[in-house]
């Protein structure tokens, strides 16, 4: 069962853990992925469609996505992309990790 975590908007305080530039090539399909930590996707070049959860989001140029952790989700592309993608905290308690966490292939996510 999962837990239902709320905060209020005097508690958002973010914790930036980490800020990388992904390359994506043409026809390249990253595998399905679920992120521990909350992620903002900002494509700076080209075009796709991104799954998340139950929905999906076609991002050109310029566009941005957010979305939580424990998200499963996948990006299609047909002739690539470049995107920054930002793993944040919404608060300040898990500052103490502050070196990247990689997202995991769906099947070996270990929900926290």
């Amino acid at each position: 069962m999962n837990k239902i975590l709320s905060i209020s908007f005097s508690q958002v305080h973010p914790f930036i853990r980490y800020i990388h530039k992904l390359p994506i090539s043409h026809r390249e399909s990253p595998p399905s992925l679920r992120a521990y930590d909350n992620r903002l996707f900002y494509v700076s070049k080209g075009d796709a469609i991104i799954h998340a959860g139950d929905n999906s989001y076609r991002l050109a140029s310029g566009d941005m996505l957010l979305f939580k952790s424990n998200i499963s989700y996948e990006i299609d592309t047909v002739n690539g992309m470049e995107l920054f993608g930002v793993n944040f905290d919404y608060t300040q308690s898990q500052r103490d990790k502050n070196d990247p966490i990689p997202p995991d292939i769906n099947t070996f996510f270990r929900s926290t």
